[in-house]
């Protein structure tokens, strides 16, 4: 399925679902489509576009799609991480859970799964951020936006280390 067509059924499908919290797990029930696949299973980089059309549903879901819209904040992925465990197929039936993590002072952690029939599939861990005309949006100043108290949540134990690996790494390539 062609990823043009993914957003517009997501965009559509939002304006009927109910509102959801910004921590609120999202479950959303997909297909692999036909073109999807490589030669039998879905490639790594479709993995990917799965969980980008995840992040777009929670920010419709939430309204915070709206609030960055009106405020001229653009949503940036900063860093992403996937574990691959199990290979999908074409037209196989997979559900893909959203979650915003954690976040702090500047990002933003969005946690990925895919899972077939209960079993992990994939696994991915974003960092992002709302960028806006003065730079990087705070997210108590987008959660402010919403009507809501953004002061930082608890981190979970696996997002502190591979934050701070990600950071690590950006100062060693800008050394070389």
């Amino acid at each position: 399925m062609n990823i043009w067509i993914r957003i517009l059924i997501t965009l559509t499908r939002s304006l009927f679902q109910p509102r959801i919290e910004p921590t609120a797990v999202l479950r959303t029930e997909m297909i692999v489509g036909p073109t999807e696949a490589d030669m039998k299973y879905v490639g790594n980089a479709r993995y990917l576009l799965f969980m980008e059309v995840g992040r777009l549903e929670l920010m419709l879901r939430t309204r915070v799609f709206r609030q960055a819209r009106r405020r001229k904040w653009t949503p940036l992925v900063a860093a992403q991480t996937i574990r691959y465990q199990s290979p999908l197929r074409r037209f196989q039936r997979f559900t893909l859970t959203t979650h915003l993590a954690a976040w702090d002072d500047k990002w933003f952690y969005i946690q990925h799964k895919i899972e077939r029939k209960g079993r992990l599939m994939a696994f991915g861990l974003v960092r992002g951020c709302f960028r806006g005309k003065d730079g990087v949006v705070p997210p108590s100043v987008a959660f402010g936006a919403l009507g809501m108290d953004g002061t930082q949540s608890p981190v979970p134990g696996y997002v502190g280390p591979w934050a701070a690996a990600e950071s690590d790494l950006l100062d060693a390539v800008e050394g070389l």
